[in-house]
């Protein structure tokens, strides 16, 4: 590891830890000394790491599900770092293919319609929507797959805009006389 790494390792956990003692009052019952604390700097850092939740939003929406007084251990806390679909404002599975069934209902009737979130469009998508109903097992699996791309911070399918319908022109037999003579001029036809 460089030094340069070390130093931003050390700040990492530092900041950690302060904000763990800031949420817990009875963090001493978990490091009653320096040395304990010492020890439990390295071994959080190491399963941090280990477990990938480096990333310090991440990291905050931990610390901001801790309602105990006490230390989590650092299973717990691990398990903290793992986003929920709460966190990313998604519905559970079975309420994301319901709303889709309801959607994708609504689209074939030309009812305009709005989308809880993004992944629920984009799974839909990916599913097919003019046979969703019958397709509950395959979205699922897709709406899995845009919940990971939320959690990941990748891109998902755009949710498409509707286009406002175009009053129709009332049909005179002027307009339709109009319409005829444009034809024949664009065809060459007298």
């Amino acid at each position: 590891m460089h030094e340069v790494d070390k130093v931003k390792t050390a700040q990492f956990i530092n900041e950690l830890f302060l904000e763990i003692k800031a949420r817990c009052p009875a963090w001493p019952q978990s490091w009653p000394n320096p040395e304990i604390e010492k020890k439990s700097r390295q071994v959080w850092m190491q399963e941090i790491i280990k477990h990938k939740t480096t990333n310090w939003e991440q990291i905050k929406k931990a610390l901001e599900k801790i309602k105990s007084s006490f230390v989590p251990s650092i299973d717990e806390f691990i398990q903290l770092c793992k986003p929920t679909m709460e966190d990313y404002g998604l519905p559970r599975p079975f309420e994301a293919f319901r709303e889709c069934c309801f959607n994708a209902s609504n689209i074939r009737y030309n009812v305009p319609v709005t989308w809880s979130h993004q992944a629920v469009y984009h799974a839909g998508s990916q599913t097919g929507l003019l046979e969703i109903e019958k397709l509950q097992d395959l979205f699922l699996a897709n709406y899995e797959i845009a919940c990971r791309i939320v959690f990941d911070g990748g891109i998902l399918k755009d949710i498409p805009k509707l286009i406002p319908t175009q009053p129709q022109e009332k049909s005179s037999p002027q307009t339709a006389s109009n319409a005829l003579k444009n034809m024949k001029a664009m065809l060459g036809i007298r």
